[in-house]
C-alpha cells in the first residue's frame, strides 16, 4: 500500500471519519447537524501508536477524546494491582466526566491498537458550549447522569478479537500453523487471515497510519477474529501486528533457547504494546515426536499465560490451542474416592464417545492417578486394566509411628508407571493437588516429576507417610478439597469446567447405647460379631476425617463448575476394587445420560461449529 496521500484528501477523510464516529457516539450521537459540523471543525485528529499512553491516573483533565478507529483501554491501579475497567472502541468517548467536573483523571488510558482519536480541549469545549448552550449542555448532562448511575455499557462496535502470531526463531516457518489456527478459528466465527505477503503490501511505513487504522477498523466490524501472521523478519508489518494484537502467540522451536531468540528480536520485543498484550508461547515439535520438551525458563523471559507444545500438522494440538485462545477450553476435574474413582474411567469413555474434547485435566487421589495416566497418553479403553493392576499391589503395614502402612509399594509402582516424565512435558495439560500439612493449604503440582505429584495426592494422612517436599509435608488433598474445582477454575479461566465427584458421605454412627468405642470392641466384632452392625475402625475414622474438608466444600465447588457430575456409586465399598468394571460401567451410563443435556457447542462435531 502506498501510504503517501494528498494532505487535503487526508483532512477530508479524517473529517468524514470523525463525523461518522460522532454520529455513533453515546454522548454526541443524537446531536443536531449544526453542532456535529461545529465539533468536526473544532476537534483535532491525531494517530496514536498501539502501546502509547494517552493519559494517566491522576493527570489533569484538560480534554476529552473520541475514538475514530482502533481501541483504547481504561485501567485503574488499586492496592498495587491493575484493574481493567473497559475497552473503548470507535464512536465512544473518554475523559468527558473529568473535563466537566474538573477532577483528575480517574484511570490510565492506553492505546491497545494503533488508534485515531479526536480531542476537544477545555477551551474548545467551553467555546462550543457558548455557541450551542442548550443542546450541548443536554448531551453532557446526560453523560454525567449515566456516569453517576453506572449505566454505561460496552459499545456495540467494540469489534473483532485480534491475534498476532510471531515467530521468535527464524528457522521456524509459521505458515502451516497459522493456516491451522485460521481454520479452527473459523469454527467459532468469521475469521480474516492477514498473511505476511498481504501485510507487507498493506503497511510499509513506520509508525501508525490513519489510513491503516481506518481499514483495520472496518475489518474489525466485519469479522469476529483477525489473525495477523507476522513476517519472519522484523518489519513495519510485524510491529503493526504486535501493536494491534489482543493476544500474542509467540512461536519457537522446541530446542530454541529464550536467550538466543530474544537477542534476535530485541527491537520487536521492546516495541510499544508488547508488555501490555496477553502472551502465550507455542513450542513447535516435529510431527512424530512422542514426548514434548518444554523449557520452563521461557516463563522467566516473558510473562506468559501458557506454554503450548504443538506437533507440526497435528490437528488436535492446534484445535486445543485455539480453544484456549478463545476461552473455550474444557477442563476436567476428577475427585478422590478410593475404588469409587473407577467411575472416572466410565465418564472419560462417555466424553470420548460423544466427542467432548478435554483440554486440561486435574485430579486428587484416585482422580489424580487416573487423570495422570490419561494425560500421559494411556488410551481410555486401557485405563481400567492399568488402574486395576496398580491397586491390586496392596501395601505393607508399618510401625505406627508415622502411619499405619509403609507406602513403599505405592511409591515404587508409581515410579514404574510414569518413570521420570515431568508434568510440563505432557501434550495434555495436567496437574494434581495435595494438601500441604505444614502450611495448611492446597499444593498445586503443575511441574516436576509426574509420579511424585500423584504420590503426594494419594497419601492419605495417617494411613501412609506424608510426602516430603522442600521441608513441607504433603498428603491427600481431601483434607481441604477433594474435588479441586477452585484450582482448575484458576488455571482454566473462562472455559467450560466439568467436575466428577465420587465422594460419598457414608453413615458413620454407632449404637446410642454404646458409651465408649475401643479397639477391643472393634476386634471382637470383626472376629465374632459378623451379624452385628459394623463398628468403625481406625481406617474408617481416618478416612472420614480426611474427607470432611472436601465434603464441606461441595456446594462452593458446584457453584464454580459448569457441569458437576455425581455418579451413583454409593452402593460400592470404598475399597471395593474388585468391582472396578461395574463401577466404571456405572460412571459411563450416568455420564451418557447427563451429556445429552449439555450445550451443543461443547461437542467437536457440533452443528453450531
Amino acid at each position: 500500500m502506498d501510504n503517501s496521500q494528498d494532505p487535503q484528501d487526508s483532512t477530508t477523510q479524517s473529517h468524514s471519519q470523525l463525523r461518522r464516529s460522532l454520529e455513533q457516539s453515546r454522548v454526541f450521537g443524537d446531536l443536531g447537524v449544526e453542532l456535529i459540523d461545529d465539533l468536526v471543525k473544532t476537534m483535532e485528529v491525531s494517530v496514536i501508536p498501539g502501546g502509547q499512553q494517552l493519559f494517566g491516573q491522576g493527570d489533569a483533565s484538560d480534554s476529552l477524546l473520541v475514538v475514530i478507529s482502533g481501541r483504547i483501554l481504561a485501567s485503574r491501579k488499586l492496592d498495587g494491582k491493575t484493574q481493567r475497567l473497559a475497552e473503548i472502541g470507535p464512536g465512544s468517548s473518554v475523559g468527558e466526566v473529568g473535563l466537566v467536573l474538573q477532577q483528575p483523571r480517574a484511570a490510565d488510558v492506553v492505546a491497545i491498537r494503533d488508534t485515531s482519536v479526536a480531542s476537544l480541549t477545555r477551551e474548545q469545549f467551553e467555546q462550543v458550549l457558548k455557541r450551542h448552550p442548550v443542546e450541548f449542555n443536554r448531551a453532557i448532562t446526560r453523560t454525567l447522569y449515566s456516569f453517576t448511575t453506572q449505566a454505561q455499557s460496552r459499545p456495540p462496535t467494540i469489534g473483532a478479537t485480534a491475534i498476532a502470531v510471531v515467530s521468535l526463531d527464524r528457522r521456524i516457518d509459521t505458515t502451516e500453523l497459522c493456516l491451522g489456527i485460521a481454520k479452527s478459528l473459523g469454527k467459532y466465527g468469521k475469521t480474516y487471515h492477514f498473511t505476511p505477503q498481504e501485510g507487507e503490501a498493506f503497511h510499509t511505513g513506520t509508525g501508525a497510519s490513519a489510513e491503516s487504522n481506518d481499514h483495520l477498523n472496518h475489518l474489525e466490524q466485519c469479522f469476529d477474529y483477525l489473525l495477523y501472521e507476522a513476517s519472519s523478519e522484523t518489519t513495519p508489518w510485524s510491529h503493526l501486528a504486535v501493536r494491534q494484537a489482543d493476544q500474542l502467540i509467540l512461536v519457537a522451536g522446541f530446542d530454541s533457547g529464550p536467550t538466543v531468540v530474544t537477542s534476535q528480536n530485541a527491537d520487536l520485543l521492546s516495541g510499544p504494546g508488547f508488555d501490555m498484550v496477553r502472551k502465550s508461547l507455542v513450542l513447535l515439535h516435529p510431527a512424530k515426536t512422542k514426548s514434548p520438551k518444554v523449557d520452563l525458563s521461557w516463563r522467566k523471559t516473558f510473562e506468559l499465560d501458557r506454554i503450548y507444545p504443538v506437533r507440526n500438522a497435528n490437528k488436535e494440538d492446534v484445535q486445543r490451542l485455539v480453544r484456549f485462545m478463545t476461552d473455550r477450553a474444557i477442563g476436567l476435574v476428577l475427585g478422590g474416592g478410593g475404588a469409587r474413582g473407577m467411575a472416572h474411567i466410565g465418564v472419560l469413555k462417555a466424553l470420548h464417545e460423544k466427542g467432548v474434547p478435554i483440554d486440561m485435566v486435574c485430579g486428587n487421589s484416585m482422580g489424580a492417578l487416573i487423570g495422570a495416566q490419561y494425560a500421559s497418553g494411556t488410551e481410555v479403553d486401557k485405563l481400567l486394566q492399568t488402574t486395576t493392576a496398580f491397586v491390586r499391589g496392596g501395601e505393607h503395614p508399618a510401625l505406627p509411628l508415622v502411619s499405619l502402612l509403609s507406602g513403599n509399594r505405592v511409591r515404587r509402582d508409581l515410579h514404574r508407571m510414569f518413570g521420570e516424565i515431568p508434568i510440563e512435558n505432557l501434550w495434555q495439560p495436567f496437574f494434581a493437588v495435595s494438601c500441604n500439612l505444614s502450611r495448611a493449604n492446597i499444593k498445586v503440582h503443575d511441574q516436576g516429576p509426574l509420579w511424585l505429584a500423584v504420590l503426594a495426592s494419594n497419601s492419605p494422612a495417617g494411613i501412609v507417610p506424608p510426602v516430603v517436599s522442600d521441608g513441607d509435608l504433603l498428603v491427600d488433598a481431601a483434607l481441604l478439597d477433594n474435588v479441586p474445582v477452585k484450582a482448575m477454575r484458576e488455571k482454566l479461566g473462562f472455559g467450560t469446567l466439568i467436575a466428577v465427584d465420587v465422594d460419598v458421605a457414608e453413615e458413620l454412627t454407632v449404637d446410642p447405647a454404646l458409651e465408649k468405642l475401643t479397639g477391643w470392641q472393634v476386634l471382637r466384632q470383626r472376629l465374632f460379631g459378623k451379624n452385628e452392625a459394623r463398628l468403625p475402625g481406625i481406617i474408617d475414622v481416618l478416612n472420614r476425617s480426611g474427607h470432611l474438608g472436601g465434603l464441606a466444600h461441595r456446594e462452593s465447588s458446584k457453584a464454580l463448575a459448569d457441569h458437576y457430575l455425581q455418579p451413583p456409586v454409593s452402593k460400592f465399598a470404598l475399597m471395593g476394587y474388585s468391582k472396578g468394571q461395574a463401577i466404571a460401567d456405572t460412571g459411563y451410563e450416568y455420564a451418557i445420560d447427563e451429556i445429552q443435556d449439555w450445550p451443543e457447542s461443547l461437542f467437536i462435531n457440533s452443528k453450531k461449529l
